[in-house]
């Protein structure tokens, strides 16, 4: 039975999901020198201009990896603020490739996974390698 916007319900309470959780809210005690460092580093590898720097600090990623492991150690705190600035760029990137390029920079990106010697000059394989 094929449904319409009508059958659907005009509004949705979230529930109260804080009041569920039974732990503490905490952040990493490092975030701010590790998101200094996390942002240098995608701007430099990334080849990044100022405008896409200011969307990455404005959407504070390391600040939620901060909230998920606020007891893990300064490096692998870093290695999963990186991870996830490298995610969100290459989300960005592959909005402007056609399917063709978008599928050639994945295969690029999983050979610099995979081989420590692969070589390439690929941005995005140059920051897995890194």
């Amino acid at each position: 039975m094929e449904s319409s916007c009508a059958d659907r319900p005009a509004t949705f309470i979230l529930p109260d999901l804080h009041s569920i959780c039974h732990y503490p809210f905490q952040m990493h005690p490092k975030l701010e020198e590790v998101s200094r460092a996390s942002e240098k580093w995608l701007a430099d590898l990334g080849n990044l201009d100022e405008a896409w720097i200011s969307r990455f600090k404005a959407a504070k990623l390391t600040a939620l990896v901060a909230g998920y492991h606020p007891d893990a150690d300064v490096d692998r705190f870093r290695v999963f603020a990186d991870y996830m600035g490298w995610v969100v760029l290459m989300d960005d990137w592959l909005d402007y490739y056609h399917q063709e390029a978008a599928r050639d920079l994945r295969e690029c990106c999983m050979h610099a996974f995979r081989d420590p010697d692969f070589v390439t000059e690929e941005p995005s394989a140059l920051m897995i390698k890194s």
